[in-house]
């Protein structure tokens, strides 16, 4: 204190007109109007007032959460906040909490100095060295993150802070001023993770219960009973970070069966989840158990992934078509599966509706697909070259070699002369290959010279029937007056055909003219 005292009275000795002077002001994310300075093309955080009293406080309005950014803006030009003045938030009792922004790399003496409110402070990692009486007297506070980026820890910065309970030491920090932890009484405990120890200012620790556990890296303990020898209760612990997590909860955990320690593994169990299993750490290692020496900051996750998947297909008449594509495959692979329809047959569908006799899907669980096949189909249309002459039947779909029978009947005057096809046989019976149209041909009776054929087939008429000779498996046609077909077969002389009643009939017999009869 004696120290202080005399400082600040060589302050008092000299103008301050112009000491706390500043370019502009400017509201902070907090919300709090704080004062800056230009420095080298840069800005510092200064003090509010231009003249020094212990009892007119720098920032008399400042309460709360401060939070210092990390950049500020006046008149047009962005500056980076790269510094925090000697004195600048000192008796500032009413703060509870600061955050520094990660572009200050410079924390002044004094700059806390006495904030007896304040009870955490979270410094950002561009700092460097932290000022001398930074955070004097500041008794309420509990918590201070220090980065790894401070190399230096001033005289007195954190004096008479009987609240802190415990301190890290970053593994960057290579010394620490005199008396920089004097009086911090209510330390229980404290961490240092510089390999070597830092060294320490005269009574850096002064008032410190000494026989407080220091936890100190692994294999360090030959350098800290040397350079910090007030202290007798030293714990080499593993210096660095480890977790091992899962890829995803669903599919499976992960348990730490050991933590790491000095002179131990970790070891870590992954655990999947019914339906999946344990497929490779993150590190590309695929034991399980793991066991491993942790010597930096280590995170691992467990992948897992669903069990392989069965793909089965099946069609639904092996003689009418073929699948293929089925089998083992791992969990979201994606599949092209094929139905291949046997000669003469297509693909109806898929049992889920598809019609695609190619397709791709993608396997997320064990899946059956069934395909459908059926014979080939075709429309087959029966016509009459002139409707008014005749009529047709037969036209309808019929499966590929279906038999179709084609029948024409003619209208009174008229006959049915042939098919457009040439065939002259009525009915007409063909099998079904492919979509067609066929056509009656109709044309009128003409009675004139009807019987002015070759007379080497003979007709007879005996007692209405009618009797052939010479046309013995010719192909026979009887038609009544009004073109109505009698007979249809192949002919066999002597046979009595027999008509329905007396009249005139139409006699052809193979490809020869059609002959008038008359039966009584």
């Amino acid at each position: 204190m004696k120290k202080k005292l005399l400082l600040l009275l060589a302050l008092m000795a000299i103008d301050l007109s112009n000491l706390w002077a500043y370019d502009f002001s400017a509201v902070s994310p907090s919300g709090h109007t704080l004062c800056y300075n230009i420095v080298s093309g840069n800005a510092e955080v200064t003090r509010q007032n231009q003249s020094y009293s212990s009892s007119s406080p720098t920032y008399s309005n400042l309460t709360g959460a401060l939070e210092i950014p990390s950049t500020v803006t006046y008149n047009g030009t962005t500056y980076s906040v790269t510094s925090i003045g000697n004195s600048a938030f000192e008796y500032c009792s009413s703060l509870t909490s600061v955050t520094i922004g990660n572009s200050v790399t410079t924390i002044g003496n004094f700059a806390f100095s006495d904030c007896v409110g304040l009870t955490s402070v979270i410094i950002g990692n561009s700092v460097t060295s932290i000022g001398e009486w930074a955070f004097y007297g500041c008794s309420s506070l509990t918590s201070v993150t220090i980065p790894n980026s401070v190399t230096s820890i001033g005289n007195h910065a954190f004096r008479n802070c009987s609240g802190l309970t415990s301190v890290t030491i970053p593994n960057s920090v290579t010394t620490i001023g005199n008396c920089a932890f004097e009086g911090c009484i209510g330390l229980t405990e404290i961490t240092s993770l510089a390999p070597t120890a830092p060294s320490l200012g005269y009574g850096a620790f002064y008032n410190v219960n000494t026989q407080i556990p220091v936890n100190i890296p692994c294999g360090s303990m030959a350098s800290y009973m040397s350079g910090w020898s007030d202290f007798s209760n030293f714990n080499e612990v593993l210096g660095f970070t480890f977790s091992a997590t899962s890829n995803d909860s669903t599919m499976g955990s992960v348990s730490v069966l050991t933590q790491p320690t000095c002179t131990s593994q970790a070891a870590i169990s992954a655990v999947p989840a019914t339906g999946y299993h344990f497929d490779h750490w993150s590190n590309g290692v695929t034991d399980n158990p793991y066991s491993l020496t942790v010597d930096s900051d280590t995170a691992l996750t467990a992948f897992f992934v669903h069990n392989a998947c069965t793909l089965t297909l099946y069609a639904n008449d092996a003689e009418q078509g073929s699948v293929s594509g089925g089998g083992s495959y791992e969990y979201g692979t994606t599949v092209t599966i094929r139905a291949t329809p046997a000669e003469h047959h297509h693909l109806v569908c898929w049992n889920d509706g598809d019609n695609d006799t190619v397709r791709q899907i993608v396997i997320l669980s064990d899946t059956t697909f069934g395909a459908t096949f059926a014979v080939d189909t075709f429309h087959v249309t029966i016509v009459a070259n002139d409707i008014a002459r005749g009529q047709v039947t037969g036209t309808g779909y019929f499966a590929y070699g279906e038999m179709v029978e084609a029948t024409a009947t003619a209208y009174s005057g008229y006959r049915f002369s042939k098919w457009d096809n040439e065939s002259t046989y009525n009915p007409y019976t063909f099998a079904a290959f492919s979509d067609m149209t066929l056509t009656a041909i109709f044309v009128p009776v003409d009675w004139n010279g009807i019987d002015d054929v070759d007379q080497t087939i003979l007709i007879n008429v005996v007692d209405n029937n009618i009797i052939l000779g010479g046309a013995e498996g010719q192909m026979l046609s009887v038609y009544d007056i009004q073109g109505r077909l009698i007979v249809r077969e192949k002919a066999s002389d002597g046979k009595r055909y027999r008509m329905p009643y007396g009249g005139v009939y139409m006699v052809q017999v193979g490809n020869d003219p059609a002959r008038k009869v008359v039966v009584k």
